[in-house]
């Protein structure tokens, strides 16, 4: 074991010193190794790029087939230097293809299954409805049934509330007719009616 200074060392923030446990120069050591042993063993890609072609020719190349295509061969990528894929459109179909057979288990571009075959004639078909469709119509049907509660919940609690309201002014009413009038209420009636006697009797001629 040969001590070495710390400027050797990397860091490694798990450790308690806060320095990888191995020096620069072994880490490049172990990196060449491991990297010509995968370079014999055929896994590592190949770091040669295709020839670039100026974009004022209007073509580019594509980094998977390596071929010169237009332009409008390529999507668009705003993360790119070019504003356009890396791959044409012709790789990336087939890109997509493959991962679609690789998701779905079969073969061949995603049918469209909103479209009937050509040959065939298109006719009515009942589709049963699904089991998403069933529970929506399931849950608005139970909406309306509890609305439908609700609102007649709420007209009797208004009927009781009205009423309760007419019960107490007619007693309200049938208090205030039978209560003989007051005192006070006496004297101003004969007051009044006095002063109705005096105003005929002033009226009449002498």
């Amino acid at each position: 074991m040969v001590a070495k200074p710390v400027a050797d060392f990397g860091r490694d923030r798990t450790r308690a010193d806060g320095l990888a446990y191995t020096c620069r120069g072994c880490v490049v050591e172990v990196n060449r190794a491991a990297y010509e042993r995968r370079r014999v063993a055929g896994k590592v890609a190949s770091r040669a790029k295709p020839r670039a072609i100026p974009a004022e020719s209007g073509r580019k190349v594509c980094r998977v087939c390596g071929e010169a295509h237009p332009l409008w061969m390529f999507g668009r990528d705003s993360s790119r230097a070019d504003g356009l894929d890396g791959r044409c459109r012709n790789c990336e179909a087939e890109r997509s293809a493959a991962r679609y057979a690789a998701r779905i288990g079969t073969a061949g571009p995603r049918p469209r299954k909103h479209l009937p075959p050509v040959s065939a004639p298109v006719a009515a078909v009942a589709v049963p409805p699904s089991e998403a469709a069933a529970k929506q119509a399931a849950r608005a049907a139970e909406r309306a049934a509890n609305a439908a509660a609700r609102d007649a919940a709420s007209k009797v609690v208004l009927a009781a509330m009205t009423e309760r309201a007419n019960a107490a002014a007619a007693a309200r009413e049938s208090r205030r007719v039978q209560q003989p009038p007051s005192a006070a209420a006496q004297v101003r009636l004969v007051a009044l009616l006095a002063a109705a006697e005096a105003s005929k009797g002033a009226t009449l001629p002498g």
